[in-house]
Order: C-alpha cells, then sequence, then structure tokens
C-alpha cells in the first residue's frame, strides 16, 4: 500500500475530514452508472494455478506503451519513475512540485520530485479508455515503472479479476474493454523484488542476479 502524494480528492487532510463528516451526516452523492461486467470462459486466459501474483499490465503513457505497470488498490495515487520519464524524455523541470509525502516505500517516507499530467490509455486501440491522468514521481529503484492506484481505476470504474489477472473496465464508448495482465512479467518483477530485499546466501555477499525486465 502507498498512501500520500497528490490526489484530486482529498488534496488537503481538511478536504477527507469534511468528506468522512458528510458521509456520515448526510446521504453520500449518487455514482455514475456504469456498464454490465462479467468474468467467464470467454474472458478468462490459461495461467499458472494457483497464484498469488499481483496485476501486472501494459499501459499506454503519454507516446509510449509501458510495460511493468502494477495495479494497486490499495495506493492513493498514481505513481511513475524519473526513469520512466526520461525514456519519455522528460526531465524534472517538467514536473510541477508537490509537498506531500508517500508513505509505504518500506515503511518510511518518501518526498516525490513532483507531479505531471499525461495522456493514458487502457487497452488497445478502439476498445480504450483515453484520458489525462496526473502521476506522482518518485526518484527511487523500483521493479515496476508505473503504478495504477485508486485515482485511475476509479475512473476507469474498473472491476478487477485476481483470480484470472484480469481487469475490466469502461471504454471511451461506454461498453466494457478488456485488460490481461501478464504473469510471467509479474514473477519476473517479484524475484527482482527480492533480489534487492533478502540477505545473500551465497558468501562474500555474491549472489546471481536475475535478468532485467524490459
Amino acid at each position: 500500500m502507498i498512501f500520500g502524494g497528490y490526489t484530486e480528492e482529498y488534496p488537503t487532510i481538511r478536504a477527507a475530514r469534511n468528506s468522512v463528516h458528510t458521509l456520515l451526516k448526510g446521504p453520500p452523492k449518487a455514482s455514475s452508472s456504469a456498464p454490465i461486467m462479467r468474468f467467464d470462459a470467454t474472458t478468462s486466459q490459461t495461467l499458472q494455478q494457483p497464484h498469488t501474483d499481483p496485476l501486472v499490465v501494459t499501459l499506454k503513457i503519454g507516446q509510449m506503451k509501458v510495460k511493468r505497470v502494477l495495479v494497486d488498490t490499495g495506493s492513493t495515487a498514481d505513481h511513475t519513475t524519473m526513469e520512466c520519464l526520461r525514456k519519455m524524455k522528460f526531465e524534472e523541470k517538467h514536473l510541477q512540485p508537490v509537498d506531500k509525502p508517500l508513505i509505504g516505500f518500506g515503511g518510511s517516507q518518501v518526498i516525490p520530485l513532483g507531479t505531471i499530467i499525461l495522456p493514458v490509455r487502457v487497452g488497445e486501440r478502439y476498445e480504450s479508455r483515453t484520458m489525462p491522468i496526473r502521476f506522482t514521481v518518485v526518484d527511487l529503484t523500483f521493479p515496476y515503472n508505473a503504478v495504477m492506484g485508486l485515482p485511475l481505476i476509479n475512473k476507469i470504474k474498473a472491476a478487477i479479476f485476481p483470480h484470472q489477472l484480469l481487469l475490466e473496465f469502461e471504454r471511451d464508448d461506454g461498453r466494457v474493454g478488456i485488460l490481461k495482465g501478464d504473469q510471467v512479467t509479474a514473477c519476473q518483477c517479484l524475484i527482482n523484488t527480492l533480489n534487492e530485499e533478502l540477505p545473500s546466501p551465497h558468501p562474500k555477499g555474491k549472489r546471481k542476479k536475475s535478468p532485467p525486465v524490459s
């Protein structure tokens, strides 16, 4: 889980408290409609079972298809790394400052470099949802290029099926789109994370390195 950073819904603690007060004292705002979503044999994909792999997908961010995007329902903001942005030809001068730290990277606080708004396409062309998304940018070694947090998940009205590593969402035309997770990439990201965090069992600190994830 990653908390903090920029969020459109609760940019301040006071706004968050006001939202809680509204929920306790009065009826919540009416939610918008969404298409009927179903997970069945027509949407399933062949996976290695059983598994505990996270949902890792590919999104088009800016003008590039970005792999290793973690779908994280515990993150209150959408995130990307400065390394990923540099591959898109962005630098720190393109970021807008943000003064809210992130909490969740190993339990410590991380000060973001800033935020940036980029167009995001979820799904393949003509069967997709495209919208501008504000990303909180961090300068960390991270196994994922970006994190799809609750702001983006809610904007596309997503329904997630972890067992099949599937995500269904509302497309621009109002119909249901499907985004499939990549189990191999998810496993490779997990291996890279463990290699960074676990002490080496090999003498003199030597340890086999897993191949980099593209």
